[in-house]
């Protein structure tokens, strides 16, 4: 091993000035390959060597090098630590992701600056570890969205702190569909146990809240009459609603999308004018419609293009979400529409 590696080091040396991104490209596959066949032999100097070389190369790759590179030493017990920590730590979660989920070489600093800062996407990633601390555990339950506590209460290798229990009991307790995942867990406090069981009981007993519709005000009005004298002249597609919403017509361009949605106005207009987009998410997909259209009602209501992270968790949200399983989660909420 040592002749191969030794000649793919002065190999490296004589060409990283005048060699161009492909051939770095190439060298890094090269380089990779020697460490993954390698690897169980290897002793600790031996990859710290390798870890030198391989970080020097991957931070000038593209993404998709990235990518690659963090899937390939994901499940690799001794992995370059420093390779794979400066992976862990891209804002691109298609990089990330294979170390945050997999990888073993990553400590509980790591973790808790990817809890603390990255976007959802990330967290869900870490979420997934088969094992995580209470320090990281509780920054996961504070920070992520519902589909991250989800995957986090029912990740039997997660601990928690005293307080970490209570963000997960408090978020339940808006959540129907959490209390009884956390039930399952077998580290429960019995105390939150017994709340839990208490809240389900009363949930159950309660007949299912009807959402009441504010008065309809003029602009929605005069919107849905736009939009009905536009869908005689033209077939009303994203691109169309894109438009509308670029030239200042965003109320226009929320009652189309409920047009094609099949849903009442008010609600996807109480979805836009929510805290977050994931209100949103499930009326756009279950129209087939993509990332685009999001982005520009993100725009229209914030004033500035939405920063690259938001856009990767929101890509990876439409891929997670089926449009079978959109349109049920959409007409499961209009039902709770009634007109006064």
């Amino acid at each position: 091993m040592a002749a191969p590696f030794a000649s793919l080091l002065t190999d490296l040396e004589a060409s990283a000035i005048r060699g161009g991104l492909g051939r770095r490209e190439e060298m890094l596959r090269g380089l990779t390959n020697l460490f993954t066949d390698e690897a169980a032999r290897l002793g600790d100097e031996q990859v710290d060597a390798f870890d030198v070389v391989i970080l020097h190369l991957a931070r000038t790759m593209e993404d998709s090098a990235r990518a690659d590179l963090s899937e390939r030493l994901a499940d690799i017990p001794n992995a370059p630590r420093s390779v794979v920590r400066d992976l862990a730590l891209d804002t691109v979660l298609s990089v990330a992701r294979p170390v945050l989920s997999r990888s073993g070489r990553l400590v509980e600093g790591d973790l808790a600056i990817v809890a603390a800062e990255r976007g959802q996407g990330h967290l869900l990633a870490v979420a997934r570890r088969k094992v995580l601390s209470p320090k990281v555990s509780d920054l996961l339950a504070k920070r992520g969205d519902g589909e991250v506590v989800k995957q986090l209460a029912a990740n039997a290798g997660a601990r928690f702190s005293p307080q970490g229990f209570l963000a997960l009991g408090e978020r339940a307790f808006s959540d129907a569909t959490l209390g009884p995942v956390l039930a399952k867990r077998a580290d429960l406090p019995p105390e939150l146990r017994a709340r839990l069981a208490t809240f389900a009981r009363a949930h159950a007993a309660e007949p299912l809240p009807t959402k009441p519709v504010a008065a309809r005000s003029d602009a929605m009005l005069a919107a849905e009459v736009f939009v009905s004298n536009q869908a005689r002249r033209v077939d009303i597609d994203e691109g169309v609603i894109i438009g509308w919403v670029k030239t200042g017509r965003t109320m226009e361009g929320l009652v189309a999308l409920s047009r094609l949605a099949g849903i009442p106005s008010e609600m996807t207009i109480e979805a836009y004018e929510a805290g977050s987009f994931e209100a949103l998410l499930p009326i756009v997909r279950s129209v087939r419609f993509g990332w685009r259209i999001l982005s520009s009602f993100v725009v229209a209501k914030t004033g500035r293009e939405p920063p690259p992270e938001m856009m990767h968790d929101v890509m990876r949200a439409f891929q997670s979400l089926s449009v079978v399983s959109a349109q049920a989660k959409v007409r499961a909420s209009a039902g709770r529409y009634k007109r006064a």
